[in-house]
């Protein structure tokens, strides 16, 4: 069994697509802190190239989900930032 895998939500190629990584016993976990930073011969290394958009980490939220690379909106006291 792989030690990592992930559940995706939402359709593919839209802005509200998401996917979040599971480790072996099914438990969403961090990108941060618990996937290790070299992979083995036999794990991917990379997203792959032919996606159709990139890929940003989304640090705000609770888990770290990735999301596709759009212009976020988000409110603060007093503005709005874009990221």
């Amino acid at each position: 069994m792989a030690r990592y895998g992930n559940e995706q939500r939402v359709q593919p190629n839209s802005p509200d697509y998401r996917f979040f990584f599971k480790n072996a016993d099914g438990k969403y976990i961090s990108t941060f802190h618990d996937i290790p930073l070299s992979a083995g011969s036999k794990e991917d290394k990379e997203i792959p190239a032919k996606r159709k958009a990139n890929f940003n980490m989304w640090q705000i939220s609770f888990l770290t989900r990735v999301i596709y690379g759009i212009t976020v909106l988000f409110h603060r006291p007093g503005k709005i930032k874009a990221i």
